[in-house]
C-alpha cells in the first residue's frame, strides 16, 4: 500500500514539475502589437502642400459643377450647374440660388432649370424653367449680369444654334408676393459675334444707394450687301418702357479689301482651313500700360497660349465652331479648371484678326477682358543663325538615345516623349516640355514645379556639328516673343551626349 502511495506521489509531482518548467513564455508587449493595424497618413518627403490644397479645390470646384441641388424629374440628364444670387435674400440668408442645365428625352436642345434657394425648409425650390435653342452644349456659356442696373442679376445666355448663327437672350427675374418668375429682355441672333458694354457705374451704384447705367450690347455681323470684310454694328439698349432691349443704331464699319481667291482660301467653310490659318503667334496691335499682349494658337496640339512679358495663360482647345467670317472656340484654364474662356476670331484682313475673349469665372463677378482688340499675326521671328539644321524634329532628336544628355558636368538629362528628369548632385527634378517650329526656327519649352530646375522657359535650339564628332551637342538659347521677334535673353546651355 505504501508503495502503490509512493508512485502515484511520484507520478503526480512528476507532472506538476512538467507543467511547471514547460509553461508558455508571455510574449514582450511590443510583440503582441505585431499583428494590430493601425491607419496612418504616410506623406513623401518634400511633399508640396500647397500644390495639393489647390488640387482639392479645382476638384471640389469641378465637382460642384455637376451636382444639382434641385430636384430633377425623370428624363433629365444633368449636363452642368451654375450658382447665382437671382432674388431677394434676407441678410441671414447666404445661400445662392443655382441653376441646372439638363437635357431631356426626345428632345435634342438644352433646358435651363432654375432652382431659388428657400431658407425655410434648407431646400432649392424649382421655380422657372428655360428651352433654349442650343443643341450643342459645347458652345453654351452662361453669365449673370445686372444689365439694367437696378441690382438684379439677368440671366444671359449664348450659344450656336443648328443654322449657323450665334444667339443672345437675357431674361430678367422678377418676385411678386414671394412667387419668383422670369421675363426675356433680349432674343437676338446674328451671324457674327456679340458684346456687352459695360462701362464703370458710380460710387452710390455700389454701394447700394442708386440705380445705375444701362448697359448696352453690341452685335457685329457681315454686310450681306458687300463681297469685302465690312461689318455692321448693331447698338441695343434697354428701354424701360417696352421692358425688353432695341435697336437703336446701326453703322457699317468699313473692312479690309481682299481678293476673292485669297478670301476663299481661309474662309471656305471649314474649321481645319481657318485653325490653320490662325496657327502661330499673333500680337494685340495697340499695346497695354502693363505691356504687350500675344496670342499663340496651337491647334495641332489643341491649345492656345496667351502671354505677356513673363506671365502666360495655357487653355486647352476644347471645341470650335465655324461662323461666316471667323471661328469660335471654347477652352479651359490648364492650371485653373474653374476658369474657361470663349474666344471668338474674325477676319480683319490676310493678316489680321478681331478676338473677342469672354471669361466664365463661375463667380459672381463681370469684368472687360483686356485680352480682346485686333491682332496681327508675327511674320518675321528670328534670322537663321545656324549653318546647319536639325534634320529631325527636335522631339525625336532629344530623346533618341538612351543616353543622358550633361549640362554643365553636372546635371544628367533624359527626355522621353513629352518629360524631362535631371540628376545632379542638388538632387533631382522632372518636368514637362513641348517642341514646336514657328516660321522656320525650332522652339523648345521646359516647364517645371521645381525653382531651382535647370530647364524652365522658352529656348531656341541650335545644333553645333563641328566642335567635337564623338558626340551630340544641342545649345538651348533662352529667349522670348516681341513685335520684332524672337529676342534671345540670359545665357545658353549647352548640352552634351556621347555618340
Amino acid at each position: 500500500m505504501k508503495k502503490l502511495t509512493i508512485v502515484i506521489f511520484l507520478i503526480v509531482a512528476g507532472v506538476l514539475a512538467f507543467f511547471y518548467f514547460n509553461k508558455p513564455t508571455e510574449e514582450p508587449a511590443e510583440e503582441k502589437t505585431e499583428n494590430i493595424t493601425y491607419s496612418k497618413v504616410v506623406v513623401p518627403t518634400n511633399y508640396d502642400f500647397s500644390s495639393d490644397e489647390s488640387d482639392i479645390s479645382t476638384v471640389q470646384t469641378e465637382e460642384s459643377a455637376f451636382i444639382s441641388h434641385i430636384q430633377l424629374l425623370p428624363g433629365e440628364t444633368l449636363l452642368q450647374t451654375y450658382e447665382a444670387v437671382l432674388s431677394n435674400h434676407s441678410k441671414q440668408d447666404q445661400m445662392d440660388d443655382q441653376i441646372s442645365a439638363v437635357k431631356k428625352t426626345g428632345h435634342d436642345n438644352v433646358f435651363l432649370i432654375i432652382g431659388i434657394y428657400d431658407a425655410s425648409t434648407n431646400s432649392y425650390v424649382r421655380s422657372a424653367e428655360i428651352e433654349t435653342e442650343i443643341t450643342k452644349f459645347s458652345t453654351f456659356s452662361l453669365s449673370f449680369i445686372d444689365l439694367t442696373g437696378n441690382h438684379i442679376n439677368s440671366i444671359i445666355y449664348t450659344g450656336f444654334s443648328d443654322n449657323k448663327r450665334t444667339l443672345l437672350k437675357a431674361y430678367q427675374p422678377e418676385e411678386n408676393d414671394d412667387r419668383f418668375s422670369i421675363s426675356c429682355i433680349a432674343d437676338l441672333s446674328t451671324e457674327g459675334t456679340f458684346a456687352i458694354q459695360t462701362p464703370q457705374r458710380s460710387d452710390a451704384y455700389q454701394m447700394g444707394k442708386a440705380t445705375g447705367e444701362s448697359f448696352q450690347i453690341w452685335e457685329y455681323s457681315p454686310d450681306q450687301n458687300s463681297n469685302s470684310l465690312d461689318q455692321i454694328q448693331s447698338t441695343y439698349s434697354w428701354n424701360q418702357n417696352l421692358i425688353k432691349y432695341e435697336r437703336i443704331s446701326s453703322r457699317k464699319i468699313p473692312g479690309n479689301q481682299i481678293n476673292s481667291q485669297e478670301l476663299a482660301k481661309i474662309l471656305d467653310g471649314t474649321t481645319e482651313t481657318f485653325s490653320k490659318f490662325l496657327s502661330g503667334v499673333w500680337y494685340k496691335t495697340t499695346k497695354d500700360e502693363d505691356g504687350q499682349r500675344y496670342i499663340f494658337f496651337n491647334p495641332e496640339e489643341k491649345e492656345i497660349v496667351c502671354f505677356m512679358d513673363e506671365n502666360q495663360e495655357v487653355y486647352s482647345w476644347n471645341s470650335d465652331w465655324m461662323r461666316k467670317y471667323g471661328l469660335s472656340m471654347t477652352t479651359k484654364n490648364t492650371s485653373t479648371a474653374a476658369i474657361s474662356r470663349q474666344i471668338d476670331t474674325t477676319l480683319v484682313a490676310t493678316n489680321e484678326i478681331k478676338v473677342t475673349v469672354t471669361d466664365e469665372l463661375r463667380m459672381n463677378i463681370s469684368e472687360g477682358s483686356l485680352w480682346s482688340g485686333n491682332y496681327k499675326k508675327q511674320t518675321k521671328l528670328i534670322e537663321k543663325q545656324t549653318d546647319e539644321s536639325i534634320n529631325t524634329p527636335i522631339g525625336e532628336y532629344l530623346a533618341d538615345s538612351d543616353k543622358p544628355w550633361v549640362i554643365q558636368d553636372e546635371y544628367f538629362v533624359k527626355f522621353s516623349k513629352s518629360e524631362w528628369t535631371s540628376e545632379s548632385t542638388e538632387g533631382n527634378t522632372s518636368g514637362i516640355y513641348v517642341t514646336s517650329s514657328v516660321f522656320g526656327t525650332e522652339l523648345i519649352q521646359c516647364r517645371s514645379q521645381y525653382e531651382n530646375a535647370i530647364l524652365n522657359g522658352l529656348y531656341i535650339t541650335k545644333k553645333d556639328t563641328t566642335s567635337r564628332q564623338d558626340r551630340d551637342i544641342l545649345i538651348l538659347q533662352s529667349a522670348e516673343i516681341t513685335t520684332s521677334g524672337l529676342v534671345p535673353t540670359g545665357e545658353q546651355l549647352f548640352l552634351e551626349r556621347k555618340r
